[in-house]
């Protein structure tokens, strides 16, 4: 039962030194809004689902760059939290 143990907390700190998802790299791109502008790190933002407002095809999202999930970041100047 010992050695069944110290097997489990071997294996088990080898497989936490390990990344569960991989290194971040560094990235030169930028993080941009609807309208190009970098994203800040000192403002706050939400992250919601694109409703689209009208049926000629308009609607909020991420500028053409080709990713197929439509989603809108927008700025809360008043973020109490």
């Amino acid at each position: 039962m010992k050695i069944a143990l110290l097997a489990f907390v071997l294996l088990f700190a080898f497989l936490s030194t390990q990344p569960l998802l991989g290194a971040a790299d560094a990235s030169n791109e930028q993080v941009v809004d609807t309208l190009g502008k970098k994203l800040r790190a000192d403002a706050n933002y939400y992250i919601i689902p694109v409703i689209p407002i009208f049926r000629g095809g308009a609607s909020l999202g991420l500028t053409n760059t080709g990713q197929s999930f439509p989603l809108d970041v927008a700025v809360v100047n008043r973020y109490r939290g």
